[in-house]
């Protein structure tokens, strides 16, 4: 009842921000407020230890992963308004890809330090792997980022050389419409 106010109130407004939070708030599962119910009322009983950290573990990965959710909303949302031109779809799918691997990684390294797991070596081999692979990937590397900086440059000045000449191509009319 409180969602479909806000949802209301939100669909009035001009900024899209705050419809995406609604959105987020809306995919909320049942799991997840049932989890939180759950070890909310429990905290008053008098359970194993056993139990208290299984419902402990419970609740961190219940939050995490609905806590990666919205983080993957919210960006998909800022890579939606960045990048709008359909040359962009390729890039705003290589940075999608890239921004949820990222997350899932970190939530999973969050989920294994609270269970008590001590993960600096396994950050430290992440870092170094992560050289490794950007040392073996180097040439794709700087075409990826050659064409972020072509595709982010001024497009109406646009030169390419061949011998001693500069090809200038054609200024490009941009419409309103």
């Amino acid at each position: 009842m409180v969602i479909r106010k806000l949802k209301a109130l939100a669909e009035k407004t001009k900024n899209d921000f705050d419809d995406l939070l609604i959105e987020i708030v809306e995919h909320l599962g049942l799991p997840f407020y049932l989890v939180i119910a759950i070890y909310a009322s429990l905290q008053f009983a008098t359970l194993p230890e056993q139990w208290q950290l299984g419902l402990h573990y419970l609740l961190i990965i219940t939050v995490i992963f609905y806590t990666i959710g919205a983080l993957q909303r919210i960006a998909q949302f800022w890579l939606k308004k960045a990048i709008t031109e359909k040359a962009g779809k390729a890039i705003t799918s290589l940075f999608d890809t890239v921004i949820k691997i990222l997350l899932w990684t970190i939530a999973l390294l969050l989920i294994l330090q609270n269970m008590g797991y001590k993960i600096d070596t396994l950050i430290a081999g992440l870092g170094i792997a992560g050289i490794a692979v950007a040392f073996a990937l180097q040439r794709i590397l700087e075409d990826i980022f050659s064409a972020f900086s072509i595709y982010f440059d001024n497009k109406n000045t646009d030169i390419a050389r061949a011998g001693a000449c500069d090809i200038k191509p054609r200024a490009r009319e941009h419409k309103n419409t």
